[in-house]
């Protein structure tokens, strides 16, 4: 493949009626892509659960373990994100 896709893994956890999503990225824009990467895996966790709610009545989402093995900001976007960190 030419473009593999930078999330590798997801795996929902549930344990004492508490459910955690985890994440593996390959590699991840730090400034570009992560909030919305975070708005989608938070929105999927909820989506989870609520799914879930028949045969789980007390589950809740506690929240995300997010990994990712390479982490980095773009040089295009460094003056940008210098701004969001006041550098």
């Amino acid at each position: 493949m030419n473009d593999i896709p930078c999330l590798q893994i997801l795996q929902a956890t549930l344990r004492n009626n508490e459910s955690i999503l985890h994440c593996y990225f390959r590699s991840n824009d730090c400034y570009g892509a992560f909030v919305s990467n975070m708005l989608f895996l938070n929105y999927l966790g909820l989506k989870l659960v609520d799914c879930l709610k028949k045969e789980y009545p007390l589950l809740k989402f506690k929240g995300i373990a997010y990994n990712s093995s390479s982490l980095h900001i773009y040089k295009n976007d460094i003056d940008a994100a210098k701004k969001v960190v006041r550098l």
